[in-house]
């Protein structure tokens, strides 16, 4: 006993010790701060005086977003929303550490809309790095408002430009910052969705950029995310490992990430049952929030050490700790924290042999947390309760507790399969984009194989009409011979079309006319299906014959990948994307190409039946139940590169049943009839009003029948496609 009394003397020494040295350190730090806003005070109206402010804002970034705020709003208020340009990268890092502020606080929607403006600024002096620092900080913003795919999603991003910026930026101090911040966030976002290895594979890279750059810190950071991912897998040796690398690295100031490190440590050492050592990081923890006035996190590490005491059977200091931790939860009103220590102070009390205390507690703990609603303490609590009301015959009481188990478990067993569907959600987006890249790369094979038959076939042409009139049996088989390779084509081009029976197997009912001008059409038709939408589009693309089935080719591409690959599923926002798409496939060309696409797209909602539309140039016309026709009519713009591009909107289909009828407009411009006229949309209309009453096939089979006849003789002078579904 005497023994156990002079080990916690000397304890108490070394506590009082330490708490001296660390507060020096504050102070110091304080100190430097202090220096920087009498500095800031003196040079505020010059432009020393905007570096100073944001200097001190970053001072306060890590647990005073209050302080960070005032100084990075005074740069805003000095700047305006339109600084001149010399002034932009003050405006882009005031922004920036706004973001932060807000990201603190919890305010996300607010933060990204900052970093966007971050962003701007940063664009605005073509700083590509700067563009991306923001980015890879937005993503982060994403995962602490829970978006983790997004996140992930928008790291991965900035990761593959980064790598293509490698080459030429390779040395650059802020692009080994910026490329090592996104790396080390893709290990929290790996290692938050089970992809451990991944996780630590990125945060290696993180780290040898870190080490380069020589920032203490930094490293710190990665190396103590490399133990939290090792401490999740269980392999506490190499957590514990990494940790003592993490708070070696760590430069002297940086008080909050040693509470940190150690407190870590601490938990590792507890699993290990290392007891001594776990109590040693705990107490030097606790000794840096009780500098830094942090109640919640002393509260914390007083609940951790009371436990770690009870395992040890040391009950009266285990009741110490308890009390200290109740103590401060109850002064900062933390409900989580009051019902946790209750909970523990009830079975350090049944171990003490006070039953009727323990139940007390037991009964508080259980009431408090009913209220906070937090399902692992509740679990724990409301199992024990039960019990102690079964054992007092209080069976209402107990089946209330049977009740809180119960949704306790379920809620339990639901952040589980959320976690388990984030993991599949992420593994489904890289399959996808794998199937898109080999997409991607038979689309371009087909392009090569249209391209390499037209190449031929214009040779073959050439040729024969080069020869003399006594070569006409020779002339007339190269020509089969290019028909033949031009069928080919089409069968090629064939291949991206879906297959009629999509529609007769989704739809009530439908008819599909499709006519090429020539063998191979630029027109065409589209549909997609998963389990929440259903849409489909018929397409009207540059020219016709062989030139425009290569640009059908590209866009129906496009669509594909927009729907696969970017998981769109509203129409404007698909053709916005698939204008992009497009445009951007189209650049890679030497000259300026303008080809693209006039189209209208319907999506239906399985679930609500609502349907949704948006065109490029072409209209949708809708016959509800009623034979009344409305007309929804596209914008007038087209897919591909042109002077003004807008986004394209959707617009909702106001009945609930009836034809949906999309067309290319190949159909109205036929010439034909007495007097050689246009067919006319106006006519057209009218006869697709006049069928509707009709089946599909009929339908199909009387238009077509109604168009050959006005266009009689005359040749056909575009591609014609109509396809008219029954919602």
């Amino acid at each position: 006993m005497l023994g156990k009394n002079v080990f916690l003397n000397m304890r108490q020494k070394i506590l009082v010790l330490v708490l001296g040295f660390f507060s020096c350190v504050l102070l110091a730090q304080d100190a430097d701060v202090a220096s920087k806003k009498r500095q800031w005070q003196q040079q505020k109206r010059d432009t020393s005086g905007l570096r100073l402010a944001l200097e001190i804002a970053k001072a306060y970034k890590l647990n005073q977003p209050d302080s960070l705020t005032k100084y990075a709003q005074w740069v805003m208020q000095q700047l305006g929303d339109h600084p001149r340009e010399e002034y932009m990268h003050f405006a882009a890092e005031a922004c920036y550490d706004l973001s932060i502020a807000e990201d603190r606080r919890s305010n996300f929607e607010n933060a990204i809309a900052l970093l966007d403006k971050s962003k701007n600024f940063y664009d605005e002096i073509d700083d590509e790095l700067g563009v991306l620092y923001a980015e890879v900080f937005q993503a982060w913003v994403y995962y602490d408002k829970g978006e983790v795919i997004k996140a992930l999603e928008i790291a991965e991003e900035a990761k593959k430009e980064l790598e293509g910026m490698e080459e030429e930026w390779e040395d650059n101090k802020r692009f080994m910052k910026v490329y090592g911040n996104v790396l080390s966030d893709l290990g929290t976002y790996y290692k938050r969705i089970g992809e451990s290895e991944k996780a630590v594979l990125s945060l290696n890279e993180s780290l040898e950029l870190r080490e380069k750059l020589g920032d203490q810190d930094d490293i710190a950071e990665v190396t103590m995310n490399l133990g939290s991912v090792h401490f999740d897998l269980g392999d506490f040796y190499s957590a514990i490992e990494f940790y003592n690398k993490s708070f070696a690295s760590l430069s002297i100031d940086n008080e909050s990430a040693k509470a940190v490190i150690m407190s870590n440590r601490a938990q590792a050492y507890f699993e290990l049952s290392m007891y001594a050592k776990a109590e040693a990081d705990w107490l030097s923890s606790l000794t840096i929030r009780i500098s830094q006035g942090n109640r919640k996190g002393q509260a914390n590490l007083y609940k951790k050490l009371g436990e770690l005491k009870l395992k040890e059977t040391y009950i009266e200091k285990s009741e110490f700790y308890f009390r200290k931790s109740l103590n401060l939860y109850n002064d900062i009103n933390y409900e989580l924290g009051q019902g946790q220590t209750l909970q523990l102070l009830s079975v350090l009390y049944e171990q003490k042999g006070n039953r009727d205390l323990a139940f007390t507690l037991a009964d508080s703990a259980y009431k408090i947390l009913r209220r906070v609603r937090s399902a692992k303490p509740l679990l724990k609590s409301a199992q024990r309760i039960q019990k102690l009301y079964k054992s007092k015959g209080m069976i209402s009481d107990a089946l209330k507790a049977a009740e809180d188990v119960q949704w306790a478990q379920t809620q339990i067993k639901e952040e589980e399969a959320k976690d388990l569907l984030l993991k599949q959600e992420y593994n489904e987006k890289e399959a996808s984009a794998n199937r898109n890249v080999y997409l991607a790369i038979g689309g371009v094979v087909v392009l090569l194989i249209i391209a390499l038959l037209l190449f031929r076939a214009y040779r073959l042409r050439k040729k024969a009409l080069g020869l003399a009139e006594q070569q006409k049996e020779l002339v007339e088989e190269r020509n089969k011979n290019m028909v033949d390779s031009i069928q080919y084509a089409q069968q090629l081009q064939s291949a991206i079309l879906p297959s009629p029976q999509l529609f007769e197997k989704n739809f009530e009912d439908h008819y599909l006319i499709y006519l090429p001008k020539d063998i191979v059409a630029g027109d065409f038709y589209w549909f997609f299906e998963n389990e929440q939408y259903r849409l489909w589009a018929v397409a009207d693309c540059t020219g016709h014959g062989v030139p425009g089935a290569m640009v059908s080719v590209v866009c129906s591409n496009a669509l594909n990948r927009v729907v696969k690959e970017y998981n769109l599923f509203d129409p404007g926002q698909i053709l916005t994307k698939t204008r992009e798409l497009v445009v951007a496939t189209f650049q890679e060309s030497t000259r300026e190409v303008k080809d693209g696409m006039d189209i209208a797209l319907c999506c239906l909602e399985k679930q609500s039946r609502k349907v949704t539309f948006s065109g490029a140039n072409r209209p949708c016309w809708v016959i509800d139940e009623n034979m009344n026709f409305h007309e929804l009519k596209g914008q007038k713009q087209h897919i591909g590169l042109q002077q003004h591009m807008m986004a394209f909107e959707s617009v909702t289909l106001e009945v609930q049943s009836g034809w949906v009828i999309l067309t290319s407009d190949g159909m109205a411009d036929q010439f034909g009839g007495p007097q050689g006229k246009k067919w006319m949309t106006k006519t057209l209309k009218q006869n697709v009003s006049a069928m509707a009453r009709q089946p599909g096939h009929l339908q199909k089979m009387n238009l077509e029948w109604a168009f050959q006849q006005w266009m009689g003789n005359a040749e056909q002078v575009d591609d014609v496609c109509v396809l008219g579904v029954k919602i």
